[in-house]
């Protein structure tokens, strides 16, 4: 494989080969805890490359506009892409978005912090279910919706749900829960935690939309990606 020219732009595309070429072999490679196929971590580690290299080398500058990861120079049209992709008001609006995929909930911190390495509430897990927080998703502005999202992947704040989005220890993994800090800053200019955002996604939908977040990224150039 040959060294990329911009890693924002061709590593994202070489991810999704991956996806697509083995999801096959895959899906019926069994975990040994026998609990079904190793697609949902395979996603998940194909989605890191695929999201956080272009949104961290591209989107993510520092304020005096300078970087060690800068991609913005390479290609001037994928970056002004990101600068008014960032500026929407509702990932409805986005090219990658699709209607009831994504689920959001803003759940306020409690005198007992929520850790979601020891316990995902059910109650948290059947707010996320309700058809309100498929309308909350999909009029986050895309800043924020990428921010969390870049968030929990980056910072493993993610969790693994069952088919009814439930975090039940011995059923196969079907969702994600991907988990980023809600912060405010104080008089002092301190970031305090206030709470915690989590987005729902299946991992269908997930799988179908790393597709068209690539297409995004390749508009206009020469590829081809195959049906998922």
């Amino acid at each position: 494989m040959g060294i990329p020219y911009s890693y924002s732009l061709e590593l994202p595309y070489r991810c999704w080969e991956l996806i697509d070429q083995l999801w096959p072999q895959v899906s019926k490679i069994e975990c040994s805890d026998g609990l079904g196929p190793l697609t949902t971590t395979f996603l998940l580690a194909m989605a890191t490359p695929i999201i956080v290299v272009p949104i961290e080398r591209i989107a993510n500058k520092t304020k005096n506009n300078q970087s060690y990861v800068d991609d913005g120079y390479i290609d001037e049209q994928l970056t002004r892409k990101f600068q008014n992709i960032y500026k929407l008001d509702s990932l409805t609006d986005a090219a990658f978005f699709e209607k009831n995929s994504w689920s959001l909930v803003k759940w306020n911190k409690t005198k007992e912090p929520l850790n979601i390495a020891r316990d995902f509430p059910q109650e948290l897990a059947s707010c996320l279910a309700k058809e309100n927080a498929a309308t909350a998703a999909s009029k986050m502005p895309l800043s924020e919706w990428a921010a969390c999202l870049r968030n929990a992947i980056s910072h493993g704040g993610i969790a693994y749900l069952d088919k009814d989005g439930f975090q039940a220890t011995g059923n196969s993994a079907k969702m994600f829960a991907f988990v980023s800090g809600d912060y405010k800053e104080d008089d002092a200019k301190k970031r305090n935690l206030v709470g915690i955002k989590v987005l729902r996604i299946s991992e269908e939908a997930f799988k179908n939309f790393l597709k068209l977040w690539v297409i995004w990224l390749r508009e206009n150039k020469l590829c081809n990606l195959k049906a998922a």
